[in-house]
């Protein structure tokens, strides 16, 4: 794991085992003075984030500032969580090796492993690049 600092005292970057990095915060971002469920650990791209009972995955995410779930297709913008309730379908993760699973619907498990699809495009692959060349 790289820590260095990068933008600000909290902003590090963590740098996965295949080489992605990814901006991290190393401050909790939740409410101190709200009782929690049972402290748990959950895997985000690789990396054990804190999470507690009763929280949904996009709530651990959000608290481990970790708010980009992937990109758009065609133009592969950052994606993240939209309307919060199931809906929009904008906040999809792998959980547990099974994709397309909505972050903000499910409740965090222990040892739960979440893969949020930020993963490095590869252009020559790109369905949606060579459609556009047409």
């Amino acid at each position: 794991m790289d820590d260095t600092l990068q933008n600000g005292d909290n902003a590090t970057s963590y740098t996965s085992e295949s080489g992605d990095a990814f901006p991290t915060t190393s401050t909790d971002l939740r409410i101190a003075s709200i009782r929690r469920g049972k402290e748990m650990t959950i895997t985000v791209d690789g990396r054990p984030i804190v999470a507690y009972e009763g929280e949904t995955v996009h709530g651990a995410l959000t608290a481990a500032d970790i708010q980009i779930l992937g990109s758009t297709m065609k133009r592969h913008q950052p994606r993240g969580v939209l309307c919060g309730m199931g809906i929009c379908y904008q906040c999809l993760v792998s959980i547990n090796g099974i994709p397309d699973q909505r972050a903000c619907m499910t409740p965090v498990e222990d040892q739960m492993v979440i893969e949020t699809g930020q993963k490095p495009l590869i252009k020559k692959n790109d369905r949606m690049a060579l459609e556009e060349k047409k």
